[in-house]
């Protein structure tokens, strides 16, 4: 990596609102800049690099190929990911794709081979767990004090009016892939393997889907249970307004009202010796403030990653990529979802 005075070059693929959001958290992290942005419009990039730095492509093949370019921040829309990693990978460049990582899991597993194959960095952008609330969260966990894990329940909803939200909008676009469920789904499916601190595919597994007017999917709910007995119940919707995720363990719960990009943790603890009636020993309401969006968290585990010369992240692996991108295909499946690009 070649850096410039010691730093970082990120080279944004797609400065939309969410590139937009990434640049500016990229300002709190020391070590890093923008050093390139690139769209199928170059008057955008142009846009875009006058607030930022860097410099403006009209195409994603001259982004790729700037040699200031160290990492690529891949922001289109989900079905063009496959097609942008690939690109920067062969080009040899670090990659860190935004949610979802992939449409389907055999989609994500070729992006993951290709990556392999050229020895470069890949990561899908599931920026929560790196939030340090969710970091408390983790380490409260581990530490065994809340005892085992009985019930996690994540609810993820955007809160949209359906009667404002038009059918022209990407997250109604079946040739985008829209719908709830990759869009917010992952959230709550990321949620729980956080919170559970291991991989596992369910013994039980059920979902139930509301389709929109377009064809995507409007809300889904899904029920798994796993061979401890902890259970897991898990919600995305485009207009249900819900954001939280509550962990239920044997001594205690902990509560993050908005866990997408959280700044509070509520943690009760149960007593010993309790009916009908619980009288909490104790509740505590933790605050985690953060600056900008909460992309910088992301990007500099990213980048020490990528300084190690990691083609992978170990806190966010392959593997737990691939295990989310097929929980949404069965829920897909069995509702009869296919995209008309499938």
């Amino acid at each position: 990596m070649k850096g410039q005075n010691g730093k970082i070059g990120w080279g944004i693929l797609g400065p939309g609102r969410i590139g937009r959001d990434f640049a500016r958290c990229l300002r709190y992290v020391p070590d890093a800049y923008v050093a390139a942005a690139g769209s199928r419009s170059l008057e955008r990039s142009q846009a875009f690099c006058k607030e930022f730095g860097g410099n403006a492509y009209g195409s994603y093949q001259e982004l790729v190929q700037d040699p200031d370019v160290d990492i690529v921040y891949v922001a289109v829309p989900h079905p063009m990911h496959e097609a942008a990693v690939c690109l920067a990978s062969d080009a040899g460049k670090a990659v860190l794709c935004e949610k979802p990582f992939a449409v389907s899991q055999a989609q994500a597993a070729s992006m993951f081979a290709h990556a392999a194959k050229n020895g470069t960095f890949l990561m899908e952008g599931l920026w929560s767990r790196f939030f340090p609330a969710w970091r408390y969260v983790k380490e409260l966990l581990d530490s065994g004090r809340l005892g085992k894990i009985v019930n996690i329940t994540s609810l993820t909803g955007w809160g949209h009016d359906p009667k404002k939200l038009p059918p022209t909008d990407r997250l109604l676009d079946p040739m985008l892939a829209g719908g709830a469920l990759l869009d917010g789904g992952v959230y709550s499916f990321a949620a729980m393997t956080v919170a559970m601190g291991r991989l596992e595919q369910p013994t039980e597994f059920f979902s139930s889907m509301l389709p929109a007017s377009t064809g995507v999917d409007a809300e889904c709910t899904i029920f798994m249970r796993f061979a401890d007995g902890m259970s897991a119940d898990l919600m995305c919707g485009l207009y249900r307004k819900e954001f939280e995720t509550t962990i239920t363990c044997e001594d205690g719960s902990i509560y993050i009202p908005r866990h997408r990009d959280p700044d509070t943790v509520i943690v009760k603890s149960k007593p010993r010796v309790g009916y009908a009636q619980i009288d909490w020993d104790d509740v505590q309401t933790l605050k985690f403030p953060f600056e900008c969006e909460g992309f910088q968290y992301e990007a500099a585990a990213v980048q020490d990653w990528v300084r190690d010369g990691l083609t992978t992240s170990p806190e966010v692996p392959p593997e737990e990529t691939l295990l989310i991108a097929g929980f949404c295909d069965r829920v897909r499946e069995k509702a009869g979802l296919r995209y008309p690009f499938e």
